[in-house]
């Protein structure tokens, strides 16, 4: 794998993580090498993510890749300072990667500086259970053989699907499909009873990486609204909203007073917002484009005029839940990815996230901007289909599950809408469901006990490809 250039839109931490390298490196000399490859942790909550930087090597070449990156980059070895590297970026400046405390014969701990500016940060050897996950599934065969999901020390049970009673002709029919024509697919989970049963990843995806979650980030921010309001952060989800905003009261009309925190979770506030029809089509006239790249989300919002009543009319507005992280922000004085980890990720047993900013502004992207990895979503959707327990742990209270996933609002295509999460009947089962742009799901089917995960290249329009895929194969075969 050669490390491509890429262009930054923002001189960011993530934009520089995510950046391609610009120059060729020399390799350093193999001993070297055996010293300083492996997984570094870097734990940077403030910053919103906490990161894996894998060190490998490929044809004599060191390379380092995050699992929030889109592209490797080349080392190249700085002659002054011994096991340090430089890697230099297309328009964000150097930074040097320095590896210190050897340890039987490997480093421990890799320092991460930038050259241009002050920013530092340190990272810790691991040894991740998802790197067997990468091997297993590094490349893609021509054809599909079932194999059962690897027990890893992560807190899932596995068992072969034979057991399960699913029928796994549907599915390996499914499989066959993706092989043949479905190349934006990344991968496919399904718990059956609490234990992961099916675990495919396909087209290159490389398991250990955190994948794009997309508009699933939404039923994220309502867990997250729902503990903070067993905080007491959050009076009342019937709360208006100017309470949280004294900050723009001088946006509040006699109209957009009546707007509270339930209309927020439910997108049915009312302000006027073109999102839908030109995500795809015209991004240059589309509110959340718009907004995203703008100085101030929440004022660009709350600017709109109300053009329906609150509470009576659903619309999708991806304004709705960036102005909910930003209220829990604020009531918690924690970033959004602090504040989860707190009481949700680290309950959950998620290790690694990036919970990324909107473009213009430092706060947080609770529409889209969440990252996990395939198991770690199925981990949030069995939680949901638990009733708010996972493993025998109380993590989110029961009456808010049951409350968010309930249909309340008439959305498109004949799905309800509860407070940030999705539901439809299908196949005689009822099914909650959280959903993302290019095929990001995490489904839940209570009555038989299931959770099925998809993730997918997150910018396409696929996504209701990928939902008739679910229907086609894996809704009948349960």
């Amino acid at each position: 794998m050669k490390p491509a250039p890429v262009f930054l839109t923002a001189v960011t931490l993530l934009s520089l993580l995510c950046a391609g390298s610009v120059f060729c490196a020399s390799a350093a000399e193999a001993d070297l090498h055996d010293e300083i490859l492996g997984d570094y942790l870097f734990d940077q909550r403030n910053a919103r993510m906490v990161f894996l930087y894998t060190i490998y090597e490929e044809d004599g070449a060191l390379y380092a890749l995050t699992d929030i990156a889109d592209y490797p980059v080349e080392l190249r070895p700085v002659a002054s300072e011994e096991r340090t590297f430089r890697i230099k970026y297309k328009r964000a400046g150097d930074f040097n990667l320095k590896f210190t405390r050897l340890e039987d014969g490997v480093c421990s701990e890799l320092q991460m500086r930038s050259n241009t500016s002050d920013w530092a940060a340190g990272g810790k050897r691991v040894e991740p259970e998802l790197g067997r996950l990468r091997e297993r599934y590094r490349e893609t065969p021509d054809f599909y053989v079932y194999r059962k999901p690897m027990a890893l020390n992560d807190g899932w049970e596995t068992t072969p699907i034979r057991e399960t009673g699913i029928d796994t002709t549907l599915l390996y029919a499914m499989m066959t499909d993706i092989y043949e024509n479905r190349e934006y697919m990344h991968s496919v989970l399904i718990v059956k009873d609490g234990r992961l049963v099916f675990e495919e990843y396909m087209n290159g995806w490389d398991p250990a990486r955190l994948h794009r979650a997309q508009s699933v980030t939404k039923s994220f921010t309502s867990t997250v609204v729902g503990l903070a309001i067993e905080q007491g952060l959050i009076a009342d989800i019937d709360d208006p909203l100017r309470q949280y905003l004294p900050e723009y009261s001088s946006l509040f009309d006699y109209s957009k007073n009546k707007v509270s925190i339930r209309h927020l979770l439910t997108m049915s506030a009312g302000f006027d917002w073109n999102e839908a029809e030109t995500y795809y089509n015209d991004p240059s006239r589309c509110d959340a484009h718009i907004a995203e790249a703008g100085d101030d989300y929440v004022r660009y919002l709350l600017e709109k005029p109300i053009v329906t009543e609150p509470g009576t009319f659903w619309y999708y507005n991806s304004g709705y839940p960036n102005i909910l992280g930003y209220i829990v922000e604020k009531t918690s004085g924690k970033n959004i990815t602090e504040f989860a980890y707190e009481h949700l990720f680290e309950p959950l047993g998620i290790k690694r996230c990036c919970w990324m900013a909107t473009t213009g502004e430092n706060r947080p992207g609770c529409a889209g901007g969440l990252r996990l990895t395939s198991r770690d979503l199925a981990r949030y959707g069995q939680l949901y289909l638990n009733k708010g327990v996972w493993q025998g742990v109380r993590v989110v209270s029961e009456r808010w599950v049951e409350e968010s996933v309930k249909r309340r609002m008439d959305a498109e295509q004949g799905t309800g809408y509860g407070y940030l999460w999705k539901s439809i009947s299908a196949g005689g089962h009822e099914i909650f469901f959280a959903s993302g742009t290019g095929g990001q799901y995490v489904a839940c089917v209570p009555d038989v006990n299931v959770v099925v995960v998809t993730t997918a290249i997150y910018k396409t329009d696929k996504g209701d490809e990928v939902a008739a895929m679910l229907l086609k194969y894996v809704v009948p075969a349960l």
